[in-house]
């Protein structure tokens, strides 16, 4: 069970993740714990000076009417009272150095774990991420961290300060009347039992509240994407209206643990002021009765106040907590997910690929999904450098499937896949890719510009190597045509471009790479068959002479094929080009 999935009352060990999260940073962390507590400890000598004031310094005249600016005891009035402002002032610029330097630890600390979840986000494998709720995942690594970062600030600049002060004011209260600081302690284990009380009704609305926001950005992620769909169902009412509904749901049940949580806050605030003014009201008897002096009572005032003050700072912090504990809960159970790519090596040992790949061969592979029928059965094929091969099939028979074994996505059930006749199992799979390319079926495009997207992974590549791929990728033509050239925009997914416009793209950011494999999985759906004898003769032209399989349902891809694969049923077999290209 995560831990995070009960109230903090019933799972103590919670902490233990996020607390580990600082490990890196537990000397910036402890330097603050010990200005704090400075800060806090310099009011033990304010509260000396204080009842000196009264005790001492005005019953010896300073404070009679006739004593002149310029006596002794006047005199020992205003460097006292300069004392206590030096303190004051002290304590303010501490109090500056501490928030700062705090805000600095969370960020610090923030920017450390979110760059864990972005590298342990590569460390999982395609089939986590086909499977995974790509909503949720997105509001997991965006809007979670931004509730870790707010409770990163409480904890820093309010919990711990906040604790150190009020022990230290309690032991100042105990030091000057011991009898009325009882009526502080008893807050404390009121307060206790009123969080274990109302913790869970908050923690149940919290988790409300997630749901509603993912619901939410699930809603409006559907509304972009879907603009053309909306508009051509006529359906812009209805959809107004859901989303509608969406907003109304998210605006009441936030509303509902606001409420809650000021309901909480006022509680305990009065819990405190009460406690607060008994101490107060019984300092004001003793006075009276002479059981103490002024300075007593004042000194006794001032941190009877100052308490209040901290511990309601402490109270402030606790639903900001409760949100952020629960948020790193979520990041922390992505990350301690112990999927990974199917040959990462769990001691990182790897035998990096020498050269280029020269040569790329499937021996007796099987694979299937899960809880699925076989896909492949005992497949093998071997394809060399410079060499044209085709694997046909229809639709759904499991062409890509093989694409992405070659790729190391997924890893086959027995069998093995090789490079230069060393198998995956023994080799750094993302440096092989470095030097393998895929053309999807759907290649993916991103809002930007034509030279950010053909760059993609290489930014710095030279305005002349983006157009030699775009020539080599049939695409310098229409580039050429557009007003901005390489700087023209192309939207969301490229929406601005045809669907062949688009496949010449993502081969431009293929063929930029120098590949030494290339694979093209479908390409006959957005190219006319002259685009395709086109493609294929520019591929032959290539100065890097890389392995080329083209994937596709179709024959006619075929003919400048040197060799071909069939699958049918799971099992592959080597047949002649011309033997399909008649099926045509």
């Amino acid at each position: 069970m995560n831990l995070f999935e009960k109230p903090l009352f019933e799972n103590p060990n919670a902490w233990r993740p996020y607390a580990a999260c600082f490990r890196d940073h537990r000397t910036s962390l402890l330097i603050l714990t010990l200005a704090g507590l400075a800060q806090s400890v310099s009011w033990i000598p304010g509260a000396a000076i204080l009842r000196s004031i009264f005790d001492d310094i005005l019953p010896a005249g300073a404070g009679t009417p006739g004593a002149g600016l310029a006596s002794p005891s006047m005199a020992r009035f205003w460097f006292a009272v300069a004392e206590l402002l030096g303190l004051q002032l002290a304590g303010l610029v501490l109090a500056w150095w501490i928030r700062t330097s705090a805000l600095r630890l969370s960020q610090n600390m923030l920017a450390t774990l979110r760059t864990r979840a972005v590298a342990h986000f590569y460390l999982l494998p395609r089939a986590f991420h086909t499977g995974a709720d790509v909503e949720k995942l997105h509001l997991t690594m965006v809007y979670e961290t931004a509730l870790v970062d707010a409770m990163n600030t409480a904890v820093i600049t309010q919990i711990l300060p906040g604790a150190c002060g009020v022990v230290v004011l309690f032991w100042i209260l105990v030091r000057f009347q011991p009898v009325y600081a009882v009526a502080l302690a008893v807050m404390a284990p009121a307060l206790f039992v009123l969080n274990r009380a109302m913790e869970r009704h908050a923690w149940l609305r919290q988790e409300r509240v997630r749901l509603a926001w993912e619901k939410l950005s699930r809603g409006v992620r559907f509304m972009i994407q879907a603009v053309d769909l909306t508009r051509a169902s006529a359906a812009e009412n209805y959809e107004i209206a859901r989303q509608t509904g969406n907003i109304r749901e998210l605006r009441g049940i936030s509303l509902e643990l606001f409420r809650h949580d000021a309901r909480q806050q006022v509680v305990q605030g009065f819990l405190l002021l009460t406690s607060t003014l008994g101490a107060l009201l019984a300092g004001g008897w003793s006075v009276a009765t002479g059981h103490a002096t002024r300075g007593d009572v004042m000194v006794f005032y001032a941190a009877a106040a100052l308490f209040a003050v901290q511990s309601r700072t402490i109270v402030d912090a606790v639903p900001t907590v409760r949100r952020g504990l629960r948020a790193f809960g979520e990041l922390d159970a992505l990350m301690c997910s112990t999927e990974r790519e199917p040959y990462e090596h769990p001691t990182g040992a790897r035998v990096t690929v020498a050269g280029a790949i020269e040569c790329l061969s499937m021996r007796e592979a099987s694979f299937g999904y899960r809880d699925g029928a076989p896909v492949l059965e005992g497949a093998s094929f071997e394809i060399h450098r410079g060499e044209h091969a085709a694997l046909i099939g229809a639709n759904g028979a499991g062409k890509s499937t093989i694409a992405h074994l070659i790729m190391g996505f997924y890893r086959p059930t027995s069998g093995q896949i090789l490079v230069n006749g060393l198998p995956y199992e023994g080799v750094d799979v993302r440096a092989l890719r470095a030097r393998m390319a895929i053309l999807p079926q759907n290649p993916f495009l991103f809002p930007g510009s034509i030279r950010e997207n053909v760059t993609y992974g290489a930014p710095e590549t030279s305005d002349d190597a983006v157009r030699r791929a775009l020539e080599r990728a049939g695409a310098s033509g229409f580039v050429n045509e557009l007003p901005k050239g390489l700087d023209s925009a192309i939207g969301e997914q490229g929406i601005l471009l045809s669907g062949g416009q688009r496949q010449k793209l993502a081969l431009a950011r293929a063929l930029l790479r120098q590949p030494d494999f290339l694979i093209f999985d479908e390409p006959t759906n957005h190219l006319d068959e002259d685009a395709i004898t086109t493609l294929l003769h520019n591929l032959t032209r290539l100065p890097f002479d890389p392995a080329v399989l083209m994937i596709s349902h179709d024959p006619v891809a075929l003919r400048h094929a040197s060799h071909a694969w069939r699958l049918e049923d799971g099992r592959l077999r080597e047949v002649a080009a011309e033997e399909d290209s008649g099926r045509a």
